[in-house]
């Protein structure tokens, strides 16, 4: 038995060195300094037509998932669908959805996460003083949390109140079945 849990110990110690060894024995590059160019001037979003990004990154220059958000040429489910793409982004990396309010939510997809990741600029031309992200009517959305993987946006819609016949959920409820007549 003695001679089995010291051989176990040898084995496990050769393994221990010859890491040490490779790690040891790795040449160390130096990080190459990063091209410092100006910062772009910032323009009003409705000006701006983009494409949005397929992912966030962890740079402070990472090209934002919000892009395009609130365009005059697109709608208003154009608009929820890329914040539904946000979520999606943040699932993926945090296996998961934020909670909270919708200012606790933005302030997650602006960095304030553990991984620091960036998935919403801090300065966004639809995120009020409050921080929370607003629709084109200038209304704060609603994030309802259906599960740990789902979200339901909600815009207020055009007349900017919630709960009313006018406003835009994503994903739409499922309608609901026909009642059976006997």
């Amino acid at each position: 038995m003695h001679t089995r849990t010291f051989i176990i110990a040898c084995v496990l110690l050769g393994i221990l060195v010859f890491l040490a060894l490779q790690r040891q024995s790795q040449p160390v590059v130096a990080p190459q300094a990063a091209e410092e160019k100006p910062a772009p001037k910032p323009v009003a979003a409705e000006h701006v037509v983009r494409q949005p990004t397929s992912k966030a990154t962890d740079s402070p220059g990472a090209t934002f998932l919000l892009e395009g958000y609130a365009d005059p040429k697109r709608t208003i489910v154009d608009d929820l669908k890329l914040v539904d793409h946000v979520f999606r982004e943040y699932q993926v990396a945090f296996r998961g959805n934020p909670v909270g309010t919708n200012a606790e939510i933005m302030a997650r997809f602006q960095g304030h996460n553990s991984r620091k990741i960036v998935y919403v600029p801090e300065q966004h031309t639809y995120i009020n003083a409050a921080g929370e992200l607003l629709d084109r009517w200038s209304r704060p959305l609603f994030f309802h949390q259906q599960s740990s993987h789902l979200m339901e946006i909600r815009s207020a819609g055009p007349d900017g109140s919630h709960w009313t016949e006018d406003d835009i959920v994503f994903p739409p409820p499922e309608p609901e079945p026909p009642e059976k007549t006997p």
